[in-house]
């Protein structure tokens, strides 16, 4: 009797889950944008160059997000895009850029918040008599953002001077 039980179950459920709907296929992986995603960092990169040569400060706004937060070498931090804004007007208002080369040493993808690290030179002249061209050498680390629009945008923004070499004493 337990026998013909034993099998009537094993029965049951060989039947049952012969007409039971099998689980569904796991779903695709999401795309490698590894590649578009570099393009257009780099390409925000180049933007912001460009905004600096130009002088455009309202031009390079465009290209921050709205809480955007700027630390710059020797300067007080800079948060949300207005006052960040109202930071770069003032300083076109006492310079002329002539030159801007930005360099990438170091970008790695982390989903919507990549990290990039290099350094930039920029070469302006004060708007002062007989001022002379001056050159910056700079570090910086930036925060990207890949905003719901799909833009890639400065969301945080850390930069210092490049000291220069040390003298070896003997």
């Amino acid at each position: 009797m337990s026998r013909m039980l034993t099998s009537s179950l094993l029965l049951g459920l060989l039947i049952s889950s012969a007409c039971s709907t099998p689980p569904p296929p796991p779903p695709p992986a999401p795309p490698d944008t590894t590649a578009a995603d570099t393009a257009a960092i780099n390409k925000l990169r180049n933007d912001f160059e460009a905004g600096w040569k130009a002088g455009d400060a309202d031009r390079l706004a465009a290209l921050v997000t709205p809480n955007v937060v700027s630390m710059a070498d020797g300067q007080p931090t800079v948060s949300g895009k207005d006052a960040w804004l109202a930071n770069q007007k003032t300083q076109f208002a006492g310079i002329t850029v002539n030159d801007v080369k930005i360099k990438s040493d170091d970008l790695k993808l982390a989903g919507s918040y990549p990290v990039d690290a290099g350094t930039f030179d920029v070469t302006f002249t004060p708007k002062a008599p007989k001022a002379k061209p001056m050159t910056m050498h700079q570090r910086y680390t930036v925060i990207l953002h890949k905003e719901p629009d799909g833009a890639w945008r400065l969301y945080r923004d850390i930069d210092n001077a490049v000291p220069p070499p040390a003298v070896v004493k003997k």
